[in-house]
């Protein structure tokens, strides 16, 4: 597939990226071929996030790329020392030894505020992707409902019926057969595979929608990351990390936090 030329079409939104001028990141980077991105944008209950902000902190990745965007929310974050910050994305950049394999990891502060702007940013992270040689994209997100399963529930949608033979048996994991995937967490993955042939992967964990953020959820994905992808996470640490005590699995009910 010959890649589309990337025009912002709407003008009224500004993208400003912010590339990290680390000599020895530069030539990592330039040997980056075939890489998956690992996604987990701020979305129901942070499911997808918490994960993604672990694999950073856990694999030292290192950042690669803050991307600021006019169309997020029209308030800063305040840190545990007083500072404040601008909202922001962010893409960091990580070999994985356990998985053999070099590894982007996207999350951020907020999404943008309206739905044109949602497709804007989702347009220009496809791009930076395609730019940044990834072959596939894993879309970490909730799936709400009114009542959560016993056991943990994952549903999967992908780009291509090529992928759905690839990732859709993977354990605990079930084809959402029907539905809609909101916000960048279904975007991105979906116009990279659109305009660049990249291919997609949305994992959703069952979740209440009511929750701030859901400690099952995030392990129940994290899990499929360690298992199936053989990245490089340690579920014992992470569990303890979202506020999951000793001896929880995350397999049954009442670990939310």
């Amino acid at each position: 597939m010959k890649p589309v030329p990337f025009n912002l079409e709407v003008n009224k939104f500004n993208v400003l990226k912010v590339k990290d001028e680390s000599l020895e990141l530069e030539s990592i980077l330039n040997d980056v071929k075939g890489a998956v991105c690992v996604q987990g944008m701020p979305g129901i209950a942070n499911v997808g996030k918490a994960v993604v902000e672990f694999l950073i902190e856990y694999n030292n990745a290192k950042r690669v790329f803050q991307i600021h965007f006019s169309d997020f929310p029209s308030h800063v974050s305040v840190d545990d020392a007083g500072h404040v910050n601008a909202l922001k994305s962010e893409v960091y950049f990580y070999r994985d030894e356990r998985a053999g394999g070099d590894f982007f990891l996207l999350t951020g502060d907020a999404q943008p505020t309206s739905n044109i702007g949602v497709n804007v940013l989702s347009k220009y992270i496809a791009n930076l992707l395609h730019e940044l040689n990834v072959k596939l994209v894993v879309s970490l997100g909730a799936m709400p409902t009114e009542k959560l399963s016993a056991k943990p529930r994952v549903f999967a949608a992908v780009t291509s019926i090529e992928l759905l033979k690839k990732y859709g048996n993977l354990p605990g994991v079930e084809v959402l057969r029907e539905g809609v995937v909101i916000g960048m967490n279904g975007l991105v993955p979906c116009i990279a595979s659109s305009l660049y042939g990249i291919n997609g992967l949305i994992l959703l964990s069952e979740t209440l929608g009511i929750f701030e953020k859901d400690a099952r959820a995030s392990y129940t994905l994290a899990k499929i990351l360690r298992d199936s992808f053989k990245l490089n996470i340690n579920l014992e640490e992470f569990k303890s990390k979202i506020g999951l005590t000793n001896g929880q699995d995350g397999e049954h009910l009442g670990y939310l936090s």
